[in-house]
């Protein structure tokens, strides 16, 4: 390609190594990016956005140190060049601390990941820029589904105007929060909103009901339609109705596999194939279990919930090995998390 020949003639042009990133960044091809990624890291140490490139190929990997510190850098850069020209909350380096908060979560440090959504938060009281919401909206979500604890926008704070997936995002975090604390009629509360979204992208719709949302992308529909099946069948799980909870999982995961890999936080927020392993081994489903988490490291290496899962089934499956090795591989990842994370699969290796 012609980047491939511009890196060759200088192998430190920040435009051809932002560029070769970006096309290899998906775990297919994210190994031929790595050096690129590596380069890029010192080539501009006070570019705050070439400093969080290296982490679509580090993300892309499972390379969660590397993924923390390209964007703590970026974090610090941007922060350096807002406070040096005195420049307005919109221009901190919110991209890089919601990657930054993903690589948090991944290695079980939900206090880090809490305080950088602190951040975000607070900005969001003090302006109602879209993008500032934007990523509070979506920090909040994945928080949320990481952790399984409950995350509410403040008071005052909306996803009005927010591109769809976003606000689809919201709506499934906490469609599931509610359903996990037993809260049905908020569950279903944010299913009816996800179908009013659906609705809204439906090709039949008037430019009046979409007019509201800026920008409409062709992944866009799938996203919400995958998020509004995931909710649907988490309800219909929850009242027993299995099997038309698995026929909605196997077309949520039919779709998300037609779309391009994510190359950042996933989208949806929660990768329907680590959901389906899930609803599989609530149903004592051990081995289509297995193959659901397997196919969600494919599209998402290195993944906490799905390694997780995988080692479940295992588990479950009486494969105490294979489940000991992966809950092994998971406790290294989770060298720095939380004390009680850490002491929770301690726990569990050591009835193994």
């Amino acid at each position: 390609t012609v980047v491939e020949e511009v890196f060759l003639k200088n192998s430190e042009h920040p435009g051809a190594l932002h560029y070769l990133i970006h096309s290899y960044d998906d775990p297919i091809h994210a190994p031929l990016g790595l050096r690129s990624a590596r380069i890029y890291a010192r080539v501009a140490p006070q570019a705050a956005h070439a400093l969080h490139m290296p982490s679509h190929i580090f993300v892309a990997m499972g390379m969660w140190d590397e993924v923390i510190a390209s964007n703590e850098d970026s974090w610090a850069a941007s922060e350096a060049r807002v406070k040096r020209k005195n420049l307005p909350l919109e221009d901190r380096g919110y991209h890089s601390l919601w990657w930054l908060q993903y690589g948090y979560l991944q290695q079980g440090r939900f206090e880090d990941a809490r305080r950088a959504l602190g951040i975000v938060e607070q900005d969001a009281k003090a302006s109602p820029s879209p993008l500032i919401r934007f990523h509070l909206v979506q920090m909040c979500a994945v928080y949320s589904i990481e952790t399984g604890r409950p995350c509410e926008l403040p008071s005052g704070i909306t996803t009005s105007g927010l591109d769809l997936p976003a606000v689809a995002a919201n709506l499934l975090a906490t469609g599931m929060a509610n359903l996990n604390r037993g809260q049905r009629a908020g569950a279903e509360s944010s299913l009816s909103e996800l179908r009013k979204l659906k609705g809204a992208l439906h090709p039949g719709s008037s430019e009046t009901q979409m007019s509201h949302h800026d920008h409409i992308y062709p992944g866009d529909v799938q996203a919400v339609e995958i998020m509004k099946k995931e909710l649907e069948a988490l309800l219909l799980t929850a009242d027993g109705r299995s099997k038309d909870a698995v026929q909605l999982m196997v077309e949520a995961t039919a779709l998300e596999d037609k779309m391009s890999f994510e190359f950042g936080p996933p989208v949806p927020p929660k990768p329907s194939h680590e959901l389906f392993g899930e609803i599989l081994l609530q149903l004592e489903r051990p081995d289509a279990a297995r193959a659901q988490f397997e196919m969600a490291l494919i599209r998402a290496p290195g993944r906490a919930l799905s390694l997780l899962g995988l080692a479940r089934a295992h588990a479950q499956m009486g494969e105490k090995a294979k489940a000991r090795e992966t809950y092994t591989e998971l406790r290294r990842m989770w060298r720095r998390a939380d004390k009680e994370i850490q002491k929770a699969l301690d726990d569990t290796l050591a009835k193994m």
